[in-house]
């Protein structure tokens, strides 16, 4: 019999999450629990993968922007996510640059518009 045994790039998957290659509700197939109403976003890792952080680039979150920007609802769910997700997402580089600065702002700015 063979083997199914496959390995699910957790990191990879997320990234693609991140540029909006793969919807939100693919990250439970990768241990993420995501809830996000209007009171409070909840996000718990059920991975055993410790060493889960990722450091997207400027790049792949400009890429994910600009495909969501037709679908409001599903953008501020999404930059909600991004957000509140700082346990596995590293925005870090965003702080350093200053368009990364900006696109930071206008991700706080689309999670709080109504």
């Amino acid at each position: 019999m063979i083997s199914t045994n496959v390995k699910i790039d957790h990191k990879q998957i997320l990234l693609e999450i991140i540029r909006a290659d793969r919807s939100l509700s693919e990250l439970e197939s990768i241990g993420i629990e995501y809830q996000n109403n209007d009171q409070e976003v909840k996000i718990k890792l059920n991975s055993q993968d410790d060493n889960f952080v990722i450091i997207p680039s400027l790049s792949d979150i400009l890429t994910g922007y600009s495909r969501l920007s037709i679908s409001p609802d599903y953008l501020q769910k999404w930059a909600n996510f991004i957000l509140a997700a700082s346990n596995i997402i590293d925005l870090s580089c965003l702080e350093n640059d200053d368009l990364g600065e900006e696109v930071l702002n206008k991700l706080w700015d689309i999670c709080f518009s109504k």
